[in-house]
């Protein structure tokens, strides 16, 4: 819980300016983009700390922009996705850190949101089992509509098993 939630407000406000600055300079920049969609995500916990839930409800919006232009995942999106994209984001910093506990650890989480997607959307459970460098899978990728929440899912599942493969490669 933050003790000082309007103080925290005030830097991650700050934050979030600096932020914007940055992505407008270099707005193909994932990463950018990422620190825009933190700073609001940051806010937006300190705004519900401090009851202002139309305020909150306004940046969680923004926060939802930012993330799918980090993410390039559709709007339409299942939710689900968040938490497979933020687990992926993770493990790759993790993985520039040297922290191979930590790489682990994250593409655990990631696998945990696959199967929860694939569970609440049974339609598209196939993504998740079995091997993502089956037939099926390279043919969405190289024939569908990259702008699909189909195409993305599966392009997270590929991701997410080399991912896999190169943490459990020898070195």
């Amino acid at each position: 819980m933050m003790k000082d939630a309007a103080g925290a407000r005030k830097i991650f406000e700050t934050c979030l300016a600096l932020f914007k600055v940055c992505a407008a300079g270099d707005p193909k920049n994932p990463q950018a983009i990422w620190d825009v969609f933190i700073a609001h995500k940051n806010i937006v916990t300190a705004l519900e700390v401090l009851n202002l839930p139309d305020e909150a409800a306004e940046h969680h919006e923004a926060l939802v922009n930012a993330w799918h232009e980090s993410t390039r995942v559709p709007p339409d999106a299942p939710v689900h996705m968040f938490s497979i994209v933020s687990g992926l984001r993770l493990a790759e910093i993790r993985k520039e850190q040297g922290d191979v506990g930590g790489v682990r650890a994250a593409l655990t989480s990631t696998r945990f949101g696959m199967i929860d997607c694939g569970d609440t959307f049974p339609e598209i459970a196939w993504i998740f089992i079995g091997s993502p460098d089956s037939p099926r899978h390279q043919a969405l990728l190289a024939t569908g509509d990259p702008d699909s929440p189909e195409w993305a899912l599966v392009d997270l599942a590929v991701r997410h098993a080399k991912a896999e493969r190169e943490l459990d490669a020898p070195h």
